[in-house]
């Protein structure tokens, strides 16, 4: 059948007018051949909307790459345009929220469902003029990622390519999606409004800062505790604005002091505690960590005043095990009354909490700690549900 190319050919346009577009390909002597032979094409615009290239998808059973984009060419450089910028623009001065994913399906969707105001990098980390033009359309920015590690690596990229573009008043926020799901998948099966609630309960940029430098380690000593401070200094220093960055080493240096009151605590317990062999089965740095789904459930169980305030995020809380799923659904009864008896259910549940010692450790240790919302607050985002 005929081809791209022999269409314009026949038109008279010569073939490395289609090659510098992007639109052919001529490799090893071989005849020019379309880019985008067999694949469903979507048109890339720049920012007044005109179109510069294209991107593909191959049709079902292709053994080609799934999503391919047009090459680098005068026109079209793919380190500075954003899939859907125009459109994207003019929804946000509508007072649509702008919207990151990583792919230009995942934006056809989300705009299908209502998120007008979505964009997508093409094929590349985002660079700074990127964050640069998002910044300019509105307040703040929100990338919805998937939660897997891929999707954690990217949101850490972006983090160092936003801190020196940051400026009052403009900034940047994390949607961290269940892991191995994206906006389309979440769309396609039905659960575009809790692709929303995520949205909405995205987490500021100094958040997941905190989670990526926090994670690299175990703070259990003072060195440790130097070098995380060393690293949190190193970052803020890429703050350009005085005022911003004035923030965020306050607040980052908040997050070290509750931690160092944590360490000296537990210094402590260990001077002053019973003989070394209690103190190693109630340490909990020598027992397993908890996954944060269980810390945040034994937590709000230990903690019952704190269920009011982490109801929204324990109802999108996706849990693993039936068990867990139980303790779920009890934590969101209705909070009973100061003088209301225990229910029999929080009585058992703290029983199984009690007997796996490494959790009720950590637990204990936490709930000693000056503000153990910090770490409530910490572990939810760490579930991708905040």
């Amino acid at each position: 059948f005929p081809t791209l190319v022999d269409h314009f050919v026949g038109s008279g346009v010569p073939i490395q007018h289609l090659v510098d577009a992007g639109l052919a390909i001529v490799e090893d002597g071989k005849p020019a051949r379309d880019r985008f032979r067999e694949r469903i094409i979507i048109p890339i615009r720049d920012h007044r909307g005109r179109v510069i290239s294209f991107g593909g998808r191959a049709m079902p059973g292709a053994t080609s790459a799934k999503y391919i984009n047009g090459p680098q060419t005068a026109v079209f450089d793919k380190g500075r345009t954003l899939f859907n910028y125009a459109a994207a623009r003019s929804a946000a001065a509508k007072g649509h929220p702008l919207i990151v994913t990583e792919g230009y399906l995942d934006v056809i969707s989300m705009v299908e469902a209502g998120f007008a105001s979505t964009v997508a990098p093409l094929g590349t980390a985002v660079t700074a003029p990127q964050v640069a033009a998002l910044l300019k359309i509105t307040d703040e920015t929100v990338f919805a990622l998937d939660g897997d590690p891929a999707g954690l690596r990217s949101a850490y990229r972006v983090i160092d390519t936003s801190l020196p573009l940051l400026t009052a008043g403009k900034g940047i926020r994390f949607a961290l999606l269940p892991d191995g799901q994206d906006p389309d998948d979440m769309i396609r099966v039905g659960k575009a409004e809790t692709l929303r609630e995520i949205i909405n309960r995205s987490a500021p940029m100094i958040d997941l800062l905190w989670t990526r430098e926090t994670d690299r380690t175990y703070i259990d000593s003072p060195e440790r505790l130097a070098a995380l401070e060393k690293r949190l200094t190193a970052i803020t220093g890429l703050i350009a604005d005085t005022s911003i960055r004035a923030h965020y080493t306050e607040m980052l240096g908040n997050r070290l002091a509750v931690m160092k009151s944590r360490l000296n605590s537990s210094f402590v317990q260990h001077r002053t505690g019973s003989p070394q062999r209690s103190v190693k089965k109630q340490n909990p740095r020598l027992a397993p960590m908890p996954n944060p789904e269980d810390l945040v459930l034994a937590v709000l169980l230990r903690t019952p005043a704190l269920r009011a305030t982490y109801r929204r995020d324990l109802e999108l809380l996706v849990t693993s095990t039936p068990r867990n799923d139980a303790l779920r659904d009890m934590l969101l009864l209705p909070v009973p009354l100061d003088d209301a008896p225990i229910a029999p259910e929080f009585v058992e549940a703290m029983a199984d909490i009690r007997a796996d010692q490494g959790l009720d450790a950590v637990v204990t240790q936490l709930l000693k700690a000056p503000a153990p919302q910090f770490a409530l607050a910490d572990a939810f985002f760490r579930l991708r549900v905040v």
